[in-house]
């Protein structure tokens, strides 16, 4: 689609997921640690807060909005549904057609934090799972993990959902305060030669296609091209903390 991830794309199913569990979220505690640190200088004129609210309380009235997930309520001796969520998910194949929908169990559903938003699209993946919100004039792409919550800060230009800070919630977290940046700010970004030796050394697959790479806008159409087939937490939390170090 031109190398570009337009919101109709957002809102495409999960591709051969696999059931799991809480124990299986394996993201590292310090990823998007740094990138926390060097956003504190997007400030916003006024502090901007949004609520968290616990996954099965947000899912019970959220659900009904995504076409690729169901929830699945049942009555088991000894499940408190509050706490183990039960969800069925739509699948896709690497062509892009429908196949059978898969069940998935989120353990500990009634402390795992999400965002107290209408949620725009969620995707199930392999070891967590991504929730898209709309705020204001900007788009933030969360991941669950087990540690708690990523949130990625995404400006729309051009269709594109260009990341540009990211910062982290705790479980005990009950409020995310808002990082704003000015469009005119990443557009300047864009047009700027890319740092391609760096880039080599953040991400080696790169290497075979960095010949396709001449300005920061190169790398924001290679990456989110590439991020639309990744099926995994750590790897979308790798390009997205590329990406918002490319835009500093």
């Amino acid at each position: 689609m031109n190398d570009n991830e337009s919101l109709t794309d957002m809102i495409k199913r999960p591709e051969e997921p696999v059931r799991f569990s809480e124990e299986d979220l394996d993201t590292p505690e310090n990823i998007g640690d740094d990138i926390q640190n060097e956003s504190e200088s997007l400030e916003s004129p006024t502090i901007d807060v949004i609520n968290t609210v616990v996954l099965s309380a947000w899912f019970e009235q959220n659900h009904e909005r995504f076409d690729n997930i169901n929830h699945v309520k049942v009555a088991i001796r000894g499940i408190d549904p509050s706490k183990t969520l039960i969800m069925s998910v739509s699948t896709k194949d690497q062509e892009g057609e429908n196949q059978k929908r898969k069940l998935f169990t989120f353990e500990e559903a009634d402390i795992t934090p999400v965002l107290d938003l209408p949620g725009l699209a969620m995707d199930v993946f392999n070891n967590g799972f991504k929730i898209i919100y709309s705020y204001n004039d900007i788009f933030l792409k969360c991941y669950g993990v087990k540690t708690g919550l990523f949130i990625v800060f995404c400006k729309n230009i051009d269709n594109q959902i260009i990341s540009y800070a990211m910062t982290k919630l705790k479980r005990k977290d009950i409020s995310l305060n808002v990082i704003y940046r000015n469009t005119e700010d990443i557009l300047a970004k864009l047009v700027l030669p890319e740092d391609t030796e760096s880039l080599q050394i953040l991400y080696k697959q790169i290497v075979k296609h960095i010949d396709k790479i001449k300005t920061k806008q190169d790398t924001v159409n290679w990456f989110l091209e590439r991020q639309k087939t990744v099926m995994d937490i750590n790897h979308h939390l790798q390009i997205d903390n590329i990406l918002i170090r490319s835009l500093q």
